[in-house]
């Protein structure tokens, strides 16, 4: 099945969606400091649950969410059909490309309005994994390595294989995974973060911090919005194609693949400005709560270049499993497609694998 309802058309104005639900996207990636780069790391090492507490929190939002809309017929649902290599392969590069860098493809874009150093290499790697995704999979030599015959029926979502409303699911699960998150905040409570000087109970902007918990929650509730007026649900990844496509239109390249993600129609660019957005969001959050990042030391070459291998790591590997972080982790497993629970699982196996024998290997 595609990853957007082609029965369902989306707003006229659906692109515009994109500019609040986007700020608000970024403003709570940095304010949950899900986007810090240690704390994505030190997750990985399961050191800090900073970065679970708010993907559960979110993850079970969306669920209720999309069983709420499904519940009242107001739901455009779209669940992946299995692709096992895409899922599995594609989940792991994702995983390794979180652990070396930091970040995942919507977290990176928060780095970018943060001000963190290594940030733009790691843009520069994504748009090049995207590009090079594009290139290699109208080669049957990749195709075949990188993707398989997808798994057709019904038995691709936890409701088909039940024989269950999906909603009947959905919201129980989704209700599990925030408890589940304030389990993770009673046993690993977030940090006291002192607070900038101006900042009160009313000015929640100047917050350094807010709770993992809530923010996670009201990142989840941005799935309401985006699926009823643009008929799709959150994701960042594709739009990093779409962004390559302004250079790729001009080689001399198999345009097949790339030519899916132009500009050209309101989700395509809802996306592109979602994702700028975040940028913009992350940013604003990060001067008023006195948190943009400050460089301790000058970026050395090796710095640089993890940095590109991560986000080429990230987008190459989103491409692959078709959704990234958001669009399984928030999307895909939310609407309870196997696809998604699937990527998800390779992507947390293979980076917490990856960060505890890096942190073994650093000690």
């Amino acid at each position: 099945m595609s990853s957007t309802c082609i029965s369902c058309s989306p707003h006229p104005l659906a692109s515009i969606i994109g500019l609040p639900q986007g700020f608000v996207f970024g403003v709570l990636l940095q304010k949950s400091r899900m986007s810090a780069p240690e704390n994505i790391k030190n997750q990985m090492a399961l050191k800090d649950w900073t970065m679970m507490k708010t993907f559960l929190s979110a993850s079970g939002t969306s669920a209720i969410s999309f069983g709420l809309l499904q519940l009242f017929g107001l739901a455009t649902l779209s669940p992946m059909d299995i692709n096992w290599k895409g899922n599995l392969i594609g989940g792991a590069l994702i995983g390794a490309g979180m652990t070396l860098g930091g970040a995942c493809p919507g977290t990176l874009l928060a780095q970018i309005g943060e001000g963190v150093e290594t940030a733009p290499y790691s843009l520069l790697g994504g748009l090049l994994g995207a590009s090079a995704y594009g290139v290699l999979i109208n080669q049957s030599w990749a195709k075949n390595i990188l993707s398989s015959v997808e798994v057709k029926g019904p038995h691709n979502t936890l409701h088909g294989l039940l024989g269950k409303p999906m909603w009947a699911i959905a919201i129980p699960l989704g209700i599990a995974m925030i408890g589940v998150a304030c389990g993770l905040e009673k046993i690993f409570p977030s940090p006291k973060r002192v607070e900038s000087e101006s900042a009160s109970t009313t000015e929640c902007m100047k917050k350094r911090q807010w709770s993992p918990i809530w923010s996670g929650i009201a990142l989840g509730s941005l799935q309401i919005p985006v699926n009823l007026c643009v008929k799709a649900y959150l994701g960042t990844s594709s739009a990093f194609v779409t962004a390559s496509t302004f250079v790729t239109k001009y080689l001399p390249l198999d345009q097949s693949y790339f030519s899916k993600y132009i500009p050209n129609t309101p989700k395509n660019v809802w996306q592109l400005v979602s994702d700028l957005s975040i940028i913009g969001g992350s940013y604003v959050s990060a001067l008023l709560g006195n948190t943009r990042a400050k460089s301790t030391r000058a970026l050395t070459t090796q710095d640089k270049m993890v940095a590109i291998a991560s986000g080429f790591l990230l987008l190459f590997g989103a491409r692959t499993a078709n959704g990234c972080t958001s669009g399984h982790g928030l999307s895909q497993m939310c609407q309870l497609s196997f696809a998604g629970f699937i990527s998800v699982a390779s992507m947390m196996i293979c980076g917490i694998g990856l960060g505890v024998a890096l942190d073994k290997l650093r000690k």
